[in-house]
């Protein structure tokens, strides 16, 4: 087995149990899948300010990001693990409702800023604290009960610039957010056997297939140079972020873990501020920092 498959739970365990080393590695290995996927966001949005539609971004971003991913998988020796993978039903279902929620989310992006589309997306963890304790029967204490309310409230706040208006791009974000809170929620079913790169790899096959399939619904277009450039960089992130993702939702308590995802709002907001000169007002930034200190609960 490759070194990410180590100590992994078991599919049949009906309780789950981590050692605090194994959360704390997850919880960094989520850290920086957020921050990469930031760093995707960001040429991902650039090329759909540019007219690139979501099924061409996705399609053409997700092929290169596998071709990274099939020269990693060689390397750690897992391609033999690419037919037991694609006839695993959870692993393929994880992949269907991953390819789903990225449609969704990137025909969106260049429609909200980077820091709305993240606080959308922070829906994820708090539906995955109660999915977590009714099918993964892991132990929610009342402490985490109240992070994930006071959480939810500092995501309000931050929602704030929005002023009450109605955006429908911002629920489409949402409901991509609910395919993604399905898909963390049966990733630890996914037995030891089959290799974290090899589920990054057939989730990106996947996405890509299904922007591949959506073309006849959109016009692509002809890419120049810089989107080119663009689009390699994002599928170079994308491949990374996905792998330390997958392993933080693998290796460590859902529940412990998934509200770490929180630290996409930091990373966008920075990039959103570089980039586009997006800043929050007073109200966003006291719910950011109520959502980063709500982690220390």
């Amino acid at each position: 087995s490759t070194p990410d498959t180590a100590s992994l739970p078991t599919t049949n365990a009906k309780v789950q149990t981590f050692s605090a080393a194994a959360n704390v590695n997850a919880i960094l290995l989520m850290v920086l899948s957020r921050a990469l996927f930031t760093c995707n966001d960001v040429f991902t949005k650039y090329m759909g300010e540019h007219h690139v539609p979501a099924t061409e971004i996705t399609g053409v971003r997700n092929t290169i990001a596998g071709l990274f991913l099939v020269l990693i998988a060689w390397r750690f020796g897992a391609l033999k693990t690419l037919w037991p993978a694609i006839k695993h039903p959870i692993a393929m279902g994880r992949a269907a409702l991953e390819s789903i929620g990225v449609i969704l989310v990137v025909a969106a992006l260049p429609h909200v800023s980077l820091g709305e589309s993240a606080v959308i997306l922070q829906t994820v963890p708090l539906l995955l604290v109660p999915l977590s304790a009714i099918f993964l029967k892991e132990k929610v204490g009342w402490r985490r009960w109240a992070a994930i309310v006071m959480g939810f409230l500092g995501v309000l706040m931050v929602a704030g610039p929005l002023e009450g208006r109605i955006n429908v791009w911002l629920l489409v974000t949402e409901t991509g957010a609910i395919f993604y809170a399905v898909r963390d929620i049966i990733t630890q079913r996914i037995g030891p056997g089959i290799p974290t790169i090899m589920v990054t790899l057939t989730t990106t096959a996947m996405t890509g297939l299904f922007g591949f399939f959506g073309a006849p619904g959109e016009t692509w277009v002809p890419l120049d140079w810089h989107l080119w450039g663009a689009m390699v960089a994002a599928a170079t992130f994308l491949g990374a972020a996905n792998y330390y993702y997958i392993r933080s939702m693998r290796e460590g308590a859902i529940a412990v873990v998934a509200p770490f995802r929180y630290s996409a709002v930091i990373w966008a907001v920075i990039a959103g501020l570089i980039f586009w000169g997006d800043f929050p007002d007073v109200l966003a930034i006291c719910g950011t920092i109520l959502i980063i200190g709500d982690r220390k609960s």
